[in-house]
């Protein structure tokens, strides 16, 4: 089954011309090596978030480390300060009802003086 184009007498059966050939072996052969490229950029993408995500991990740890001595530090000043709180409460209290009774005396001992004259 011989065709004739311009002159030119084709086979179906005859096979490809070679720089045709070269393309498709040179495309076949570029694949795998593409692949191994992008492979390669995806190993070292997942390497650097690896490396990333440990730094970050450090980071936060570091992060939660001040803050938790952070709150303990400002508990404790709370506490103290609470406890001050209550002491100047109480010598309050004392210093008002010492100076109820120095009232409560004084007066009455104008009362008896009075009584007295």
């Amino acid at each position: 089954m011989e065709q004739a184009t311009a002159g030119h007498i084709q086979n179906p059966n005859q096979r490809q011309p070679q720089s045709n050939r070269q393309a498709v072996l040179a495309a076949g052969n570029s694949q795998p090596d593409e692949l191994k490229g992008l492979g390669m950029m995806m190993q070292h993408l997942l390497q650097g978030q690896q490396v990333q995500a440990k730094t970050l991990n450090q980071v936060t740890t570091e992060m939660d480390t001040r803050m938790g001595n952070m709150f303990t530090e400002l508990n404790n000043k709370y506490d103290t300060l609470t406890i001050h709180i209550r002491k100047i409460d109480v010598q309050l209290a004392q210093t008002a009802e010492s100076s109820e009774l120095k009232v409560e005396i004084s007066s009455g001992l104008c009362c008896v003086l009075c009584v007295v004259v």
